[in-house]
């Protein structure tokens, strides 16, 4: 039954997904479903307003809503939830990304949970076992803790501002303000 289920949605992600390889509008789409890009019924060039499933590994252009999956890759903006085991966010992410690995290139505005959280700038939080950012204003809990410009506290066994005067590595709690 698994099997033929299994089957059934792998054909109509091949079927479905012909005519994007042909004509691409970057129109916008509600529902994704992906094994490993390609093999998705829209392609990368379409954002997603709805619902995405990472199968094992999706990638889309923007995303906004809820981002389920294994490995997923946004080329631009995610804006919602994204839960999963590695998540890639290129420019900016804005609400919850929660992944074993989470990676956002430029700009977190939420919260960011994990087990290794990174981002360029973050505006809110991020909670893991080692969290990094070069700018944070808001809270890094976990045992490691690494920013280079801090407006915020630091909670956990290691916590360095790189570019605190005073004290720049600290165990259990380091701020800046």
């Amino acid at each position: 039954m698994r099997r033929s289920i299994l089957l059934i949605l792998l054909a109509v992600v091949v079927v479905s997904n012909a005519p994007a390889y042909g004509q691409d509008t970057g129109e916008t789409k509600y529902f994704q479903v992906s094994l490993w890009n390609p093999a998705q019924i829209y392609s990368q060039k379409h954002s997603i307003h709805g619902v995405r499933l990472s199968v094992l590994w999706g990638v889309n252009r923007n995303m906004y809503g809820v981002d389920l999956g294994i490995a997923q890759d946004v080329r631009r903006d995610m804006k919602g939830i994204q839960i999963g085991v590695i998540s890639w966010v290129r420019r900016d992410c804005s609400g919850w990304q929660n992944s074993v690995i989470g990676i956002v290139k430029r700009e977190t505005k939420g919260l960011q949970t994990g087990i290794f959280n990174g981002s360029k700038r973050v505006t809110g939080a991020q909670v893991g076992i080692f969290n990094m950012a070069t700018e944070v204003e808001g809270v890094q809990i976990g045992l490691v803790n690494k920013a280079s410009i801090m407006k915020g506290i630091q909670i956990g066994l290691v916590n360095a501002i790189t570019e605190k005067d005073d004290f720049p590595i600290l165990p259990l709690v380091n701020w800046n303000f």
